[in-house]
């Protein structure tokens, strides 16, 4: 079939789970959507599960997760399939992260694609959003689903505010929490896109990191009016990542080099041969406690793990560098020879 058709065939089925969210005025309408009956959508509303942990982030300290019972993360699940096509009938170009692939379609939104818009700038300002998610409230999350795009009824917002937030944030586990901060940075993305446009730059956003490029150098005045525009929307900024990068060295945004063209950078394939001779000298065993920190040791599901880690950072390279790429092929070719050994 034509790659055209089949991308014309899932943007019309896309707009149209987008349309049937958006027609919703009823909580029975709602649980009818969910699969279940209304008395107990409003009991699991109610009185929602979490659980919380920590786990290390890759800048180093821990990360706060809170994690929905098995019900309620069934809902959030069947809430964001249908709040993702709503998302993408009114996403701006520039929003890059939090977007539902389709493995159908190559050119997918994803950091991939959020870094090509800045390749081959002369300066490029990377800036990330401090506790990105809880910086969203309960009544943000209300006001969004009152007024436009959703315009639902006060009942209907006010069960899906309580199906989505806990103790007055969006919790960082949650399906839903990753597409309404898109719908919540709506005006942040508007301000932050209209001033680098009127300076002839480019902006983009993937998730909580925001990044500016120009072909000139940045002007000034742009630095401070963009962190008043961020400090005015109720944001705050990690100082520990505010980067300005410039062309005659090496240029990252959302983890890749831009510099001539969309790449990984020679640590990460440094890693990925690393582990790969580590695994034929030392056995999957130690290679997996070795880059994963976790007891492998005639445990099937860990080295499963392992197994599907590596490879998919194998195919991560694949997609950045192109499948004909022959980095790639020796890398997945190694893969595969230790698959079968």
């Amino acid at each position: 079939m034509d790659p055209f058709l089949i991308f014309e065939i899932m943007e019309q089925k896309i707009i149209h789970k987008g349309n049937e969210f958006l027609g919703l005025r009823r909580i029975d309408d709602l649980a009818t959507i969910l699969g279940m009956k209304s008395i107990y959508l409003k009991t699991l509303a109610l009185n929602p599960e979490y659980k919380t942990f920590k786990i290390p982030k890759k800048s180093g300290g821990l990360r706060q997760i809170e994690a929905p019972s098995m019900a309620l993360k069934r809902v959030q699940k069947i809430l964001n399939y249908y709040l993702q096509p709503a998302y993408s009938i009114f996403r701006p170009e520039f929003v890059h992260g939090f977007i539902i692939k389709d493995e159908k379609v190559a050119d997918s939104i994803g950091i991939i694609s959020n870094a090509r818009t800045h390749i081959s700038k002369s300066n490029i300002l990377t800036i990330d959003l401090e506790d990105f998610f809880h910086s969203f409230k309960a009544q943000d999350v209300w006001t969004l689903f009152s007024g436009d795009p959703f315009s639902f009824p006060e009942p209907l917002a006010n069960m899906l505010t309580m199906l989505t937030t806990w103790y007055d944030m969006l919790p960082t586990g949650s399906p839903t929490s990753p597409v309404l901060s898109n719908f919540l940075t709506f005006t942040l993305d508007k301000k932050l896109s209209d001033l680098t446009a009127a300076k002839k730059g480019v902006y983009t956003r993937y998730a909580d990191d925001m990044t500016f490029s120009f072909d000139n150098r940045i002007p000034v005045d742009i630095i401070q009016k963009i962190k008043m525009i961020i400090l005015g929307e109720g944001f705050r900024l990690n100082n520990k990542k505010f980067r300005i990068q410039s062309g005659n060295r090496c240029q990252m945004v959302t983890g890749l080099v831009v510099n001539e063209k969309v790449n990984v950078s020679r640590k990460y394939i440094r890693q990925v041969r690393a582990i790969l001779f580590d695994w034929t000298i030392n056995g999957i065993e130690k290679a997996g406690a070795r880059y994963f920190g976790m007891d492998y040791e005639q445990n099937f599901s860990y080295q499963s793990r392992f197994l599907e880690s590596l490879k998919g950072r194998i195919q991560f390279i694949g997609n950045v560098r192109g499948r004909d790429d022959r980095i790639y092929r020796k890398l997945i070719q190694n893969y595969n020879s230790l698959i079968i050994e």
